[in-house]
C-alpha cells in the first residue's frame, strides 16, 4: 500500500531535482527546507539543494507517513487521500478532516474529538465507519471535505490578495486532482 501511495503522490509534488522557491522558501523533491529545517539539519541537511531521493523518502515516512498511521487505514483510497491531504496542506488538518467526516457517520453522542491527532480513539471509531455498510460513501465523503477545504484556503487566498484569480483557479484545478481514488 505505501509503495503505491507514495507512488501516486510523488507524481503531484514532483520529483524535480531543480530548487524552487517561492515566497521566501524553497524546495526540492517537494520538500520545503524553511518549513522542515529542523528535521533536515538532523540528517545532514543544511539547505534545499541538499535535499536527495534518500532523504525524501526517509522523511516522507518519519515526517508524514508513520506519523499519521497511513498503514492502519484499512481503505487504499482512504488513506491516499488522507496522506496526500497532509503532505499537501499540513498532517493536523488532513485528520482533522478525517474526524469531522467519521463523526457524520458515528451516532448522535459518539463522535470523536476533532483535535488534528490520529490515536487510538480515532483508529477505532474509523475502523467501525470502515466496516459499515457506509464505506464506499465515507471514502467520497473525505474527498468531498478535502475538496471543501481547499476552497476555504483559496478564499483565504484570494482574500490576501498576494495572488492572482489565474494563480488561485491553477491552485484549484490542481488540488482537485489530487483528490481522487487510486485503486
Amino acid at each position: 500500500m505505501k509503495k503505491q501511495i507514495m507512488s501516486v503522490v510523488n507524481k503531484s509534488e514532483g520529483l524535480k531535482k531543480k530548487v524552487y522557491k517561492k515566497d521566501g522558501k524553497t524546495t526540492q523533491y517537494g520538500v520545503c527546507y524553511e518549513i522542515h529545517q529542523k528535521w533536515l539539519n538532523s540528517y545532514g541537511v543544511y539547505s534545499a539543494g541538499e535535499i536527495t531521493l534518500a532523504i525524501k523518502s526517509i522523511f516522507d515516512t518519519e515526517v508524514f507517513y508513520n506519523p499519521m498511521k497511513i498503514d492502519q487505514i484499512k481503505d487504499i483510497n482512504l488513506a491516499y487521500n488522507v496522506y496526500d491531504m497532509g503532505y499537501n496542506s499540513g498532517k493536523s488538518t488532513s485528520i482533522k478532516l478525517l474526524q469531522e467526516c467519521i463523526n457524520v457517520f458515528l451516532d448522535e453522542g459518539k463522535e470523536i474529538d476533532v483535535d488534528g491527532g490520529i490515536g487510538k480513539l480515532t483508529l477505532a471509531a474509523l475502523n467501525f465507519v470502515l466496516k459499515s455498510k457506509f464505506k464506499k460513501s465515507f471514502v467520497k465523503t473525505y474527498i468531498k471535505f478535502r475538496k471543501a477545504k481547499y476552497i476555504d484556503i483559496l478564499h483565504e487566498y484570494r482574500e490576501s490578495k498576494e495572488h492572482s484569480d489565474e494563480h488561485l483557479m491553477n491552485c484549484l484545478e490542481s488540488w482537485n486532482r489530487r483528490c481522487r481514488r487510486i485503486s
